[in-house]
Formats: structure tokens, sequence, C-alpha cells
């Protein structure tokens, strides 16, 4: 299945409501902040972007993991200019 090419504020959104949107979370009544992606070089995955870094997060590593991984395959950046 081909990518979906978006904007780095759209995959910030969609993780931000996967994420916090999950039972834990919620349940917890916490609210995890997203950063925004960066692109990066293609990995070996076929994904060209990353999130830098996550802050207060290792509650929920496992969520977040889950989240990632839908959206790699999910999502590409379109190439820088």
């Amino acid at each position: 299945m081909a990518r979906e090419i978006k904007s780095r504020e759209f995959i910030q959104e969609w993780l931000s409501d996967e994420i916090n949107g999950s039972c834990e979370v919620v349940d917890d009544g916490r609210y995890l902040r997203v950063a925004t992606p960066v692109w990066s070089a293609e990995a070996a995955d076929g994904c060209n972007w990353l999130i830098a870094a996550w802050k207060n997060a290792q509650p929920y590593a496992m969520v977040i993991q889950e989240a990632l991984n839908k959206a790699r395959a999910r999502f590409n950046l379109p190439e820088p200019e």
C-alpha cells in the first residue's frame, strides 16, 4: 500500500488523536503533547519522517509505539523544497 503524503501538522494531529484517545491515557486523565514530525531520509521501512523527542511519555511507551507504527506505515511527508 502506498503511503499518503500528508503535512507535518496533519501527522502531528493524527498522532495526538490516536495517542490521547487511547484508554490508558484517557483513564489516567492525561494529555500527551506530540512534537511536530521532522523530515528524515527514507528509512528501511519506507517512512521519511520521525518524532525527535517525547516528554513524560514513559508510562505510555506502548501506546506511543503502536500509534507511531500505524502512522509510519500510512503517512509520508512531502519532499522538502
